[in-house]
């Protein structure tokens, strides 16, 4: 513990989590069961997120009390979720501390410098009812699952010849082209990759091309290579970006992320080589993280197939600031609008 954050810290990318009343949590608990009910007239009819917002969301009403008390507060609303389920905003260590009676220090932990609250927020009691916890008052990430390889098997040894594994290795052990033969490749699909990175556009290019499979782009990059359009949108591949103040341009530091986010997008592409791969960027080291990557491809329905291989590395904080909860409710809206 470093002691108190300097007061002018930006925190640019908090969320608002709240929770549905019992009534709407029952309905959904229903709703959920009667879409996979062949014999239900709701099977499989997914919500979009508007329908959502109407049936289990917040009343615009009660948007409006939460985010004119969070701008009379001093905090400027970044968005609302079109689920009405969530709230962004940015403000800065003194506002936080003062608004919700907690305090934030910076942390030294393994190296690297981070800032966390280090009392539990208080909300006030016209929000009890409705806001379950928050995102933000950190930024300790989740992390990379990411495992090297042993030796001699994708890597190349002094005086030998390296061994690789291609797409066409994986469709042979997980009997793909039974499946490719009757034309399922990912034609007409989208998957959504989660990641909480900048990434190079030629990492991704060299792979398509060098395994001869289908690509285009029309992604712009800067001095590095990095893609920093977010209009990057063609049959193969698209590029969302989550920020709250960041703007593109490096890859983060936070464990393995680069290599997680290329072979993530590098392998679903492979696998689903005809597939539609949309990459969902929170880069903001000052935000969330994966999470604002995962919320934001859940509220806005962007694919029907969603992949993170995330962990988070404080188990106690998650459950301690109800944010288990929060997920829980947030996958089974990804369920309701039909998402994997």
């Amino acid at each position: 513990d470093q002691g108190l954050a300097d007061p002018s810290l930006r925190m640019s990318y908090i969320t608002l989590l709240t929770k549905p009343t019992p009534a709407q949590q029952k309905a959904i608990a229903k709703l959920l069961a009667d879409q996979q009910n062949p014999r239900s007239a709701s099977y499989h009819k997914w919500l979009t997120p508007e329908q959502y917002a109407d049936r289990f969301g917040l009343s615009p009403n009660d948007v409006k009390k939460i985010t004119d008390w969070l701008q009379s507060e001093g905090f400027t609303v970044v968005k609302t979720a079109r689920g009405r389920n969530w709230i962004v905003f940015s403000g800065t260590a003194a506002q936080v501390e003062r608004s919700f009676q907690t305090q934030i220090h910076n942390f030294e932990a393994n190296g690297e410098s981070h800032f966390a609250n280090t009392v539990p927020p208080v909300i006030p009691a016209a929000l009890s009812g409705v806001v379950i916890g928050f995102r933000g008052f950190n930024n300790f990430h989740a992390q990379s699952q990411t495992h090297r390889a042993k030796p001699d098997y994708t890597f190349p040894v002094s005086g030998g010849t390296a061994h690789f594994i291609a797409p066409g290795d994986i469709a042979t052990m997980y009997d793909l082209y039974s499946l490719y033969t009757q034309g399922i490749d990912g034609t007409g699909q989208r998957l959504a990759v989660i990641g909480q990175t900048d990434v190079y556009l030629d990492d991704l290019a060299d792979f398509r091309s060098g395994f001869g499979l289908n690509w285009d782009n029309n992604c712009s990059t800067n001095g590095t290579g990095v893609i920093t359009n977010t209009n990057c949108d063609t049959q193969y591949f698209k590029y969302v970006l989550i920020s709250g103040d960041a703007d593109p341009g490096t890859p983060n530091s936070f464990g393995d992320d680069l290599p997680e986010a290329d072979i993530d997008i590098e392998w679903s592409g492979a696998t689903a080589r005809n597939a539609k791969i949309i990459y969902v960027n929170a880069p903001d080291p000052l935000g969330n993280g994966i999470y604002d990557s995962m919320y934001d491809a859940i509220d806005n329905n962007r694919a029907p197939v969603m992949t993170m291989s995330y962990s988070f590395p404080c188990e106690l904080a998650e459950a301690e600031f109800g944010l288990y909860t929060a997920d829980e409710l947030e996958f089974q809206k990804a369920n309701l609008h039909g998402i994997t």
